[in-house]
């Protein structure tokens, strides 16, 4: 819960620096985000936030859906590494709001 608690208060005093990531072209191109959110805005936390959705989430899950055809692409591992790429900013903002060195 402390990891959890961590990523939505830097969600909640970083709105545009989180907005930015998820609305970044290449980053909405590789992923979506999934899990499971709360109801209510979690304790402490004002539900008229502009990013009180996303303060609700439960997990924070960047996914990216795969067919078989794209896993058997001659271009696979270049797709891969691009959806990586795509993903640091993300990576970096939960890393650094729970303290972990990226």
């Amino acid at each position: 819960s402390d990891p959890l608690r961590a990523i939505r208060e830097r969600i909640s005093s970083r709105p545009a620096e989180w907005q930015r990531i998820l609305g970044d072209a290449r980053f909405r191109r590789n992923f979506k985000l999934a899990g499971e959110s709360l109801v209510r805005p979690p304790r402490g936390f004002d539900a008229d936030h502009e990013c009180i959705e996303d303060i609700k989430r439960k997990s924070f899950i960047a996914i990216r859906e795969l067919t078989v055809a794209d896993c058997l692409a001659p271009r696979f591992q270049q797709m891969v590494e691009a959806s990586f790429k795509a993903g640091v900013p993300f990576m970096k903002f939960l890393c650094k709001a729970v303290g972990v060195p990226f």
